[in-house]
């Protein structure tokens, strides 16, 4: 996995003199619309380009950063990485590439959605849909299919729901059995489940077979 200052990546990511951790982390509007996080998607929106000719994969983020770290991350990439795909991650902090996770604000943010209210959420939302929509809008023609892996319950799944998908970026949404956890449990634990990992590994052979079958 990359980090920040490996040499393969873009020189013109988003850099910041000043570190806000106290200001990024929490749970509120404020840890929405975070200069820092604002910084970066006009950035990802306007100047990255994303690896071409892969298949797009939404997923959620994690409590631990970065997210490449986290035990539940590590369990479906182990499935994700064998086929030609382009992570994303969909969080509050907004919708980041995942060669940006070692950098700084997304390295170093939290956001637990057990704090939530009900106002927040219909905010998270609106404005992850519309960073959702500026993402497909910008760069959908760089990926050749594109499939959605996040929690049924959560906001980002939500938000996704509700971004206008045309032919042409046609998104497949993993069906995610739901299994009773704790609740203090990790709510994506959902998705190390044998099951619905068995459905992400199905929904990736079917669109790779399809792009291969296009391409005779």
């Amino acid at each position: 996995m990359l980090l920040c200052n490996d040499r393969d990546l873009n020189k013109n990511y988003p850099r910041f003199r000043t570190k806000d951790i106290f200001g990024i982390n929490g749970v509120g509007e404020k840890q929405l619309i975070h200069p820092h996080f604002i910084k970066w998607h006009k950035w990802i929106i306007n100047e990255y380009i994303p690896p071409s000719k892969r298949i797009l994969v939404f997923i959620p983020c994690a409590a631990i950063k970065p997210y490449y770290n986290s035990p539940i991350h590590k369990e479906f990439n182990k499935i994700i990485d064998k086929f030609p795909t382009h992570k994303v991650v969909i969080t509050n902090a907004g919708v980041i590439p995942y060669e940006f996770a070692g950098c700084y604000p997304f390295n170093s943010y939290d956001w637990n959605p057990v704090y939530e209210t009900k106002n927040l959420k219909k905010k998270y939302i609106e404005l992850t849909k519309r960073r959702i929509s500026n993402y497909l809008n910008a760069h959908s023609q760089k990926y050749i299919g594109f499939v959605a892996y996040l929690n049924p319950i959560s906001e980002s799944l939500k938000a996704l729901e509700k971004v206008h998908i045309n032919r042409e970026n046609n998104i497949h949404i993993v069906k995610i059995d739901k299994i009773k956890l704790l609740p203090t449990s990790d709510f994506d634990l959902v998705l190390i489940y044998k099951k619905n990992l068995e459905r992400l590994k199905k929904t990736l052979e079917i669109r790779r077979d399809g792009i291969i079958s296009s391409k005779k």
